[in-house]
């Protein structure tokens, strides 16, 4: 079972050589603030991603290669060669290639482990911040963010890792309420590139089946 102390075992070892190092006389409130500006800033952001997962019950571990979208306000896209998740902030469509099926959800239901847009541009909301901590390598500096949700729910540890120089994420880990770890290394990041609003919009294709819970919601 992956707790804590073993997720702090995981954590590089220039972050535990570098624990506290708060520099250029920032607190980190001061920085926290900062990044806060910075995101809120961003109309739109977008990455190449490679997943991973670790299970805890199993011990597997798999690998998956993906692009991620986002926009305000509260849309996003996930995909990779074997599932979506497409969300519009009304209506959130989740794709299985596997099972050649879509399932569109209420977007405001989907748990935040669904759903990018909370964890990455409004994750103050969803989360409390426990550490922060300022890493300084040979090339540059990276923001070390540590939080746990406000309510219980999907996920139990947050963590985010951010370029200290455009205050944006380059990663993000997780561990969820069956204390698997998620682990998302992002790649060719870019931002305000006004997104088309069709990005976040999803058709079946045909021979798709659909299954609509969002009439199931309303009951």
């Amino acid at each position: 079972m992956i707790n804590l102390k073993m997720v702090i075992s995981l954590l590089p070892l220039s972050l535990i050589l570098s624990l506290a190092l708060l520099g250029q006389g920032e607190d980190s409130q001061t920085i926290l603030r900062r990044m806060e500006a910075r995101v809120d800033s961003l109309s739109d952001f977008s990455t190449e991603f490679v997943q991973r997962i670790s299970y805890s019950l199993s011990g597997k571990r798999k690998s998956f290669q993906g692009r991620l979208y986002l926009k305000r306000p509260g849309k996003f896209r996930i995909e990779t060669k074997d599932y979506a998740f497409v969300s519009d902030s009304h209506t959130l469509w989740v794709f299985s290639a596997r099972n050649q099926q879509v399932t569109t959800y209420q977007a405001d239901s989907a748990p935040p482990s669904l759903n990018p847009y909370s964890i990455l541009l409004d994750f103050r909301k969803e989360f409390d911040l426990d550490t922060l901590m300022v890493l300084s390598g040979s090339e540059k500096r990276t923001i070390y963010l540590q939080l746990h949700p406000k309510d219980e729910g999907y996920i139990k540890l947050l963590e985010i890792w951010c370029d200290g120089g455009d205050l944006l994420p380059r990663r993000v880990r997780y561990v969820d309420n069956a204390d698997n770890l998620v682990d998302f290394n992002f790649q060719v990041i870019g931002f305000d590139q006004g997104i088309s609003d069709s990005i976040f919009s999803y058709s079946p294709a045909k021979g798709i089946e659909v299954i609509d819970m969002r009439r199931r919601d309303e009951r």
